[in-house]
This record gives structure tokens, C-alpha cells and sequence, in this order.
């Protein structure tokens, strides 16, 4: 069941859905992990006789295969930056608020300019600490090496 729920959240898209068949398939979590939907089937588009095939192995297929395969990589990374990065700007600067998106009890991610971001501290928000003028500015955050204060700048809350 658990590995059920995994596939429906990485399934979930990340882009624009079009209701035009011969659009390319929606972005989805799944991508990043592993290359395609979990809940279809891979390769839809290989002939059948084409898996019986002894020819796969040989050198020439390897090199046409190592490029099908760059140039897959190299056309998400593109549909990425495009739909879904310029998505995500096109939401925050047309929400134009100073709100504050981190509340106690949060999942956060606490940045490290030293770490790259896979290997940044996972906290909890414990308490948010106000400035004069009424705005959160810092916040005590509870980790597995005990409490620690952060500036909101460098803390991402996790979608849970």
C-alpha cells in the first residue's frame, strides 16, 4: 500500500496539464527519480520483436542508444527550466505579499553555504522570533543536535 501511495505522489504533475493528446507528457516527481511515470509502462513506443533482438549489444546500437539517451536528458532539462521553474517565479511574483510561508510546527530545511543542499539540516520550527517592526525575522529551530536560531531567509519548508 505504502509503495502505492509513493507512486500516486510521484506521479502527481508538476506542470501544466493539456488536454491535447500530442502535447509531450506532463513533468511529473517520477521524472527526477527515475526517467518516466511509475504508473505506466516504460517504453511504450519499442516494437515488441525489438526486445528478442540480438543485436542490441552491439557497439553501434550502444552509441545510438548513449545518444537517444543524452538528448532525452538534455530535452527534459530543458522542459524543466521552462515550464516548471518559470511556473514557480510566475507564483511568487504574482502573489506580491510579504506574508511569512513558515509557521510553527514546520518541516523546514536549514541552508548551509558550505553543504550543498543534499546535505543540509532537516529541523522542526519550534518558535518564530519577531523584529520590532511585527515581522518574523528569525526562528528557534529544533534538530537532531538539539535547538539552534536561524533567519527566515535560510530556512525552506518542505512540502509534507
Amino acid at each position: 500500500m505504502v509503495t502505492e501511495i509513493e507512486a500516486i505522489l510521484n506521479d502527481r504533475p508538476l506542470t501544466y496539464v493539456s488536454s491535447d493528446a500530442s502535447d509531450p507528457e506532463v513533468l511529473t516527481p517520477s521524472h527526477l527519480l527515475y526517467g518516466r511515470r511509475i504508473t505506466c509502462l516504460p517504453y511504450r513506443d519499442v516494437p515488441e520483436d525489438s526486445y528478442n533482438n540480438p543485436t542490441l549489444g552491439n557497439q553501434s546500437n550502444l552509441g545510438k542508444r548513449s545518444r537517444v539517451v543524452t538528448a532525452l536528458i538534455s530535452r527534459f532539462r530543458q522542459r524543466w527550466k521552462n515550464e516548471y521553474l518559470t511556473a514557480l517565479c510566475e507564483h511568487h511574483r504574482g502573489t506580491g505579499t510579504n506574508d511569512q510561508t513558515i509557521t510553527i510546527g514546520d518541516v523546514i530545511q536549514i541552508h548551509d553555504d558550505v553543504a550543498p543542499r543534499l546535505q543540509w539540516k532537516l529541523g522542526i520550527v519550534d518558535e518564530l522570533l519577531t523584529g520590532n517592526d511585527g515581522l518574523t525575522r528569525a526562528a528557534t529551530i529544533r534538530t537532531k543536535h538539539g535547538l539552534t536560531t536561524r533567519p527566515v531567509v535560510k530556512l525552506f519548508p518542505l512540502e509534507v
